[in-house]
């Protein structure tokens, strides 16, 4: 993002004081000392300023070099380590932030086209004959993309259940939510997207973790969608969130309350050197000799600084 848009972004929280919280966010993990030694290589999303949150401080403490690059299919920061594992030895890396949210609105165009949100990928297929069939249940009269952008939300927040049953659920897997109509947060982020570009709206996937509004503790990944207008940029939208509180659907569909933190945009990264793929960056992917590393452990906690 240029310096221009860094500066509209940081203006805004000038402003959007109502609801605003600073906390403390910590991602750690740790590879287990009995893994087999071998050419171990780290891929960690990094959080950044962006509408809705100000990164006021990120400090990386590791056990292996590293350095911060920048994805290119979508313009995620992640924090690269490699190293030659030693058996017997843990590799830990701890990502500490203080940073600042406040309730999100539209985004100014960040840079990314949203033309590349408009294509299949793995796991939002565009076009498909079951997507086709659910498109024709949606009430599609609005002719406005925002109107039909909200005709799809509503649909998929009534299609939908948050049902984390049998497996395939998790994924951000709009095959899975399309046939089976429930999963989780990402799930319901997943449709809605395939369901948009099969309109010829552009719209992607955010994923992140949960800021309950306890004090702090342990949180849990969290998914959403954004769509974009064009003149306005991207509208955020949390059909999951939605879908529970139907009371105030209306809360979320262009706005987000200061309750998650955005860590990456988008599925299928393209991460420099990795032998497998990602499907979506928000865990860390670690590979040893070219495998995924399994034998890991990862802890998402934080801390409210403004209670």
């Amino acid at each position: 993002m240029s310096s221009v848009g860094v500066a509209a972004l940081l203006s805004l929280f000038a402003v959007q004081t109502t609801g605003a919280r600073t906390v403390e966010f910590v991602y750690s993990l740790e590879v287990a000392p009995e893994v087999e030694p071998g050419h171990l290589t780290a891929y960690i999303p990094l959080a950044r300023t962006e509408a809705g949150q100000e990164v006021l401080m990120r400090e990386v403490r590791a056990s292996l070099p590293g350095l911060v690059l920048r994805e290119p299919h979508h313009g995620n920061l992640v924090w690269f380590g490699q190293t030659e594992r030693r058996q017997g030895r843990p590799n830990r890396v701890e990502i500490r932030y203080r940073i600042r949210r406040v309730p999100q609105h539209t985004t100014p165009h960040d840079g990314q086209f949203p033309s590349q949100y408009l294509a299949s990928d793995p796991l939002t297929p565009v076009g498909v004959a079951r997507l086709r069939g659910l498109l024709r249940r949606v009430d599609l009269t609005e002719p406005s993309p925002k109107g039909r952008a909200r005709a799809i939300f509503d649909f998929v927040a009534g299609y939908m259940q948050e049902r984390r049953v049998g497996t395939g659920w998790g994924r951000a897997d709009a095959h899975w939510a399309a046939r089976y109509g429930h999963g989780d947060d990402s799930d319901f982020a997943a449709l809605f997207v395939a369901l948009a570009r099969s309109w010829e709206i552009p719209a992607r996937l955010r994923f992140g973790v949960e800021l309950p509004e306890a004090g702090g503790g342990r949180t849990r990944q969290r998914a959403w969608a954004e769509f974009y207008l064009r003149g306005a940029g991207w509208v955020p939208v949390d059909v999951a969130a939605a879908s529970s509180n139907p009371e105030r659907r209306d809360d979320y569909f262009g706005r987000l309350p200061a309750d998650r933190l955005a860590l990456s945009t988008g599925v299928a990264p393209e991460l420099e050197a990795a032998q497998s793929p990602v499907p979506f960056l928000l865990y860390p992917h670690l590979e040893l000799n070219g495998r995924p590393v399994r034998n890991l452990t990862v802890n998402f906690r934080f801390r409210a600084l403004d209670d």
